[in-house]
C-alpha cells in the first residue's frame, strides 16, 4: 500500500470498487479544498506511470465535483479543530441533513452523527463483503 496513513486499513481492490460503486449512485459529489489537498498529497507518494495516471484521474474527477469552501479562519475557531484538525473540521462544518459522509474515521462519523449530519463508517460496509 503506497499511502502510509492508509496502512493498516486493509483496503483491497474489491473495496475500492465498492467505494466507486457507492459514489457512482450519487448525482452530486461534494468535497472541500482541504480534502483535495490531502488527496493530492497522497497521490504524490506514488511514482512513475501510476503517479501520472492517478493525476489524470484526479484532474478529470475534480472537474465533475462541487467544492464547498468553509474558510480556515472560521474552522480553527471551532472546538472540533483541536480534536480533528482542519480537514475534518471542514467536514464537521456541514449542515444537518444535507449531505451523506462516508469515512473510515469512526470518531469523525460519531461526531457527525451527534451533530445531525448523516455519516456512515465505510468499515461497516466493508464487513458485508459486497
Amino acid at each position: 500500500m503506497p499511502f502510509r496513513i492508509l496502512n493498516g486499513q486493509g483496503f483491497t481492490e474489491k473495496e475500492f470498487s465498492l467505494l466507486k460503486e457507492i459514489v457512482d449512485n450519487f448525482s452530486k459529489i461534494v468535497t472541500t479544498p482541504h480534502i483535495l489537498t490531502e488527496t493530492s498529497n497522497f497521490i504524490f507518494n506514488l511514482h512513475g506511470e501510476i503517479l501520472h495516471s492517478t493525476l489524470q484521474i484526479a484532474a478529470k474527477t475534480i472537474q465533475s465535483i462541487k467544492e464547498r469552501r468553509p474558510e480556515a479562519k472560521k474552522l480553527v475557531q471551532s472546538s472540533g479543530f483541536f480534536d480533528f484538525g482542519l480537514t475534518d473540521c471542514a467536514i464537521l462544518d456541514l449542515p444537518q441533513k444535507k449531505y451523506l459522509v462516508l469515512s473510515v474515521d469512526a470518531a469523525l462519523v460519531i461526531a457527525l452523527n451527534k451533530k445531525g449530519v448523516d455519516a456512515i463508517n465505510f468499515n461497516h460496509l466493508r464487513q458485508f463483503n459486497w
